[in-house]
């Protein structure tokens, strides 16, 4: 039986193939999609690309300069935005991947905010009005009604989800990201050898640590744990850190 196209809403505050990340994530979503003749309309803030029959944008206006959170300030907008002239029954799916309600699907393509303010901030920052915000917000999107299901990149998020919100466990899929082969592939012997030499790594063991944010992917735990290996181990052991972070 042939499934008919489907007219599908793709929530995200931007929205830049270009880049990594989830916005690479979202430029996927939508390539994929449109190949199998889905319809696709980002709603956005930003929007880098072309529309087509196939793509298109509906602009949500920037926060204002008196609002404290863009994370609240986008979802407000963009929920109202939906709720105009019906807009929101003209979609088979809203598919969102940021922190907003209620949606059909929600990806969570970022970690949960009780867990980046216990990796990243003191015990006072849950008073913050913004991180107040998020916190609430989060509440609202993992209960019953505020989305249908989720999809997590990680057993970790989806465990997290259960253990901080209740969400039922049979509600949510995961989709672990793709790997482009033609982009990403073991070296060759010949070519780690030669690289080696070329970055002088002689006959070290080599651990590569890579992240844009340092403190949250935990690169003070990977040097912890090298400081106490046994001096002769040390020696033989090099971390090598690629990102932009301090």
């Amino acid at each position: 039986m042939e499934r008919k196209p489907l007219n599908i809403a793709l929530v995200r505050r931007k929205f830049n193939p270009r880049k990594g990340g989830a916005e690479k994530v979202a430029g996927r979503f939508v390539e994929q999609f449109n190949a199998r003749g889905h319809k696709v309309t980002v709603i956005s803030e930003k929007f880098v690309g072309e529309e087509t029959e196939m793509l298109k944008w509906h602009k949500v206006p920037r926060r204002g300069i008196f609002s404290w959170s863009k994370t609240e300030s986008f979802h407000l907008k963009a929920q109202k935005i939906l709720d105009t002239d019906n807009l929101r029954d003209s979609f088979d799916i809203v598919y969102s991947m940021c922190k907003t309600c209620p949606v059909d699907i929600f990806r969570v393509t970022e970690d949960l905010h009780p867990i980046t303010l216990k990796l990243m901030h003191g015990p006072l920052a849950k008073f913050n009005p913004r991180h107040r915000s998020i916190l609430k917000l989060e509440k609202q999107v993992f209960q019953v009604g505020g989305v249908r299901h989720l999809v997590s990149n990680s057993r970790m998020i989806k465990r997290q989800l259960i253990e901080l919100f209740d969400f039922p466990e049979e509600r949510i899929t995961v989709i672990n990201n793709g790997v482009d082969p033609t982009l990403f592939y073991p070296p060759t012997p010949e070519e780690k050898q030669r690289l080696r030499q070329e970055l002088c790594f002689d006959d070290r063991f080599v651990c590569v640590f890579s992240a844009w944010n340092f403190k949250l992917k935990g690169l003070d735990k990977a040097i912890i744990a090298l400081s106490r290996l046994p001096r002769q181990m040390i020696d033989k052991v090099l971390l090598v850190v690629v990102g932009g972070d301090d």
